[in-house]
């Protein structure tokens, strides 16, 4: 946004600095981590060294591990549904070219999602069987060699309730900043983010693991660190820059109440705080994975979700698609009735 001037107005300044920070930060994050695993190896020629925290994967089998992309399948649709909840709801006003927009998004982002997750259970099945692909589409596996009912969702219970409460407060945070007016958040969007999150809770179970194991504590700690600074800044920035190109606006309405507010920070600060305790006061290193040591279990943890980066931008972004598509239609119908109402006043 300029002034009469030229000059770039404070406003725009500030929505192109959260943009920036959305993606700068887990770019920077991805570096750290990269020069981490290169010091911790002495060499900077990475790819062919094994650096997972197993101490069987070479960084390339970090990346493209596809049973490890498809056990995190109904974590990374969570996370979709929860920015996506967080993005304010369109309003019934749009565009022709919103329309057509939304409908390009849409297609092409679902389609590649399709596409990533068609590709990772052929690439399993051929290397593992389909029973173990069931096995970890079922969350029944976290490491390839641990195998337990529901184990893999115990491991993100926690850590997946942080997202979806920080996902609330990361969009409301980046809306503030960009000075952006005071939007509805959509109602239906947040009951399906959270009404997923219940379902598979019932699903799969809680285990007092869950809050006491230092395994499953430390892991999902870890979770947090790693999308924490990572999948959820990527998501909202995308969120923010697709919804730009879409042309949406948003309905107008008041900021969420001081108590939701206040029961998301809460979450915020304390999921990860108790974690964080209960971690620290057992041996970590010991109950996890850590035959690549910390490096392996804190750098190269970043690149094993490579997939899911990648996934989550492409639900947001087809997600945002939709409901401008269903936005435009819900103009038209708007805009169709008067005329039909003429119509069948003329016709009497």
């Amino acid at each position: 946004m300029r002034s009469a001037a030229g000059a770039v107005h404070p406003a725009g300044r500030r929505a192109r600095l959260v943009l920036a920070a959305c993606f700068a930060v887990p770019a920077l994050v991805l570096v750290a981590s990269l020069a981490w695993l290169a010091l911790e190896h002495g060499t900077l020629r990475l790819w062919g060294v094994i650096v997972h925290e197993s101490g069987r994967y070479t960084l390339r089998e970090t990346v493209f591990y596809p049973a490890h992309f498809l056990r995190e399948l109904p974590v990374d649709l969570a996370y979709a549904l929860f920015v996506l909840a967080a993005v304010p709801d369109v309003a019934r006003v749009a565009s022709p070219l919103t329309a057509a927009r939304g409908r390009i998004l849409a297609f092409s982002s679902l389609g590649a999602a399709a596409f990533l997750v068609g590709a990772a259970l052929i690439v399993s099945a051929l290397a593992n069987g389909w029973s173990t692909v069931a096995g970890d589409l079922f969350q029944s596996r976290t490491r390839d060699d641990l195998i337990a009912s529901g184990s893999h969702w115990h491991y993100h219970l926690l850590s997946t309730a942080w997202f979806g409460a920080a996902a609330g407060l990361a969009v409301a945070l980046a809306n503030r900043l960009r000075g952006a007016v005071a939007a509805r958040a959509s109602r239906i969007a947040q009951g399906v983010a959270w009404g997923w999150f219940i379902a598979l809770t019932i699903i799969f179970g809680v285990s007092s693991h869950v809050f006491t194991d230092v395994r499953y504590v430390g892991h999902q700690a870890r979770e947090i660190l790693t999308h924490g600074s990572t999948t959820l800044l990527l998501a909202v920035g995308v969120a923010l820059r697709a919804a730009a190109w879409l042309r949406i606006e948003a309905v107008p309405g008041r900021a969420e109440r001081t108590s939701a507010v206040v029961i998301r920070l809460a979450a915020v600060l304390v999921i990860p705080a108790y974690l964080g305790a209960v971690a620290l006061g057992g041996d970590v290193m010991a109950e996890g994975q850590a035959a690549s040591g910390l490096a392996g279990m804190v750098a190269a943890h970043y690149f094993e979700h490579t997939p899911d980066y990648l996934l989550e931008v492409m639900l947001v972004l087809g997600g945002l698609g939709l409901r401008a598509t269903r936005g435009a239609a819900s103009t038209r119908t708007l805009d169709a009735g008067p005329a039909l109402a003429r119509s069948a006043s003329r016709e009497k």
